[in-house]
């Protein structure tokens, strides 16, 4: 179960830090730490925000591009497989269960929403 403060602080603190190689590493460190269930050679663009604490998982080789948003609310489920991509400005709303295909590309400026 992902805690909601700790994603606040990731969210909070990654707005003020830069954009390199170091920080992006750090960034899925706090994830994890968050209870957020991330894979291998995940590539976490800028200003990605997660909130809420439902279940995620991204599995790997994931590459979520700049601005992407995602809330779980609680009884949420939102599941990223394997080689998946997210575009820039993907807005995730999970009230239920969002299930992401390996392979699959979600491209730009697109709102998935799921909130039974």
């Amino acid at each position: 179960m992902i805690q909601s403060k700790k994603l606040i602080f990731y969210n909070w603190l990654t707005k003020l830090l830069p954009d390199c190689r170091i920080v992006k590493a750090f960034r899925i460190w706090l994830l994890k730490r968050a209870g957020v269930k991330i894979g291998k050679n995940v590539e976490l663009g800028e200003g990605v925000v997660i909130r809420g604490n439902g279940y995620i998982e991204i599995k790997d080789n994931v590459k979520i591009y700049d601005d992407v948003y995602i809330l779980c609310k609680p009884e949420g489920k939102v599941v990223v497989g394997n080689n998946a991509l997210l575009a820039t400005r993907v807005y995730i709303e999970c009230g239920g269960v969002i299930s992401i295909g390996e392979n699959t590309q979600i491209m730009q400026e697109t709102l998935l929403t799921a909130n039974c």
